[in-house]
């Protein structure tokens, strides 16, 4: 009796290091299995970060260039069409000051029609309502020209009677207006949107004394 309790007690002494021996191996087995997963994933992560990291530069630098690109073809439109607006307000001056001679008469024209090619070409660049801004200054050259044609159609002024003078110096001076105040003022105006879409500011400088 004694002999088969103490074989049972090496038994269940025997039995409970087996138990905690296949615990502990099993721990391990399971921390080294975690820790290769985790490795693993870490490595798969890394690479993955990697390959986003690159993708988002290489997108950051196209639109850079595209931005880049559409801003300098912007600039050029821009001037190309500031310079056709300062040809026009020479030539129609010019023929205004010659009386609407042909030659005068033709290069207005030519201009005019140069300005209105131009901005009907690159009209996409801008917005609807800087679009119809630019059009009020094609409009107000057309309308110098046509006051001015006016004027010229009246024939000699001391052919005329009183009315028909004051009607033609009227046509005259509305001319005038438009070519000194109406269309400079227009042209300011779309400078500084232009100006504006350039991103071109100028600092203000005050005088110490007005503080």
């Amino acid at each position: 009796m004694m002999q088969l309790i103490q074989l049972m007690s090496v038994f269940t002494v025997w039995s409970t290091g087996l138990f905690f021996v296949i615990k502990y191996i099993g721990k391990k087995v399971v921390d080294r299995t975690f820790e290769r997963d985790t490795i693993r994933f870490k490595s798969e992560l890394d690479k993955d970060l990697k390959l986003f990291d690159a993708n988002l530069h290489e997108t950051t630098i196209k639109y850079q260039i595209q931005y880049s690109t559409i801003h300098s073809n912007t600039a050029t439109v821009i001037t190309e069409l500031y310079k056709l607006i300062i040809n026009l307000e020479y030539s129609v001056g010019d023929y205004m000051r010659n009386n609407g001679k042909p030659e005068f008469s033709k290069k207005m024209y030519e201009d005019l029609n140069a300005l209105k090619r131009k901005h009907y070409e690159t009209d996409i660049y801008f917005s609807d309502q800087l679009n119809a801004k630019f059009m009020t200054i094609i409009n107000a050259f057309v309308g110098v020209y046509a006051d001015f044609d006016t004027y010229l159609a009246y024939g000699e002024y001391n052919e005329l009677d009183k009315d028909l003078k004051i009607e033609k110096r009227e046509m005259k001076n509305a001319a005038a207006d438009g070519i000194s105040k109406k269309i400079p003022q227009i042209k300011a105006d779309l400078k500084k949107e232009y100006q504006a879409i350039l991103g071109i500011t100028f600092k203000t400088t005050t005088n110490e004394h007005d503080n």
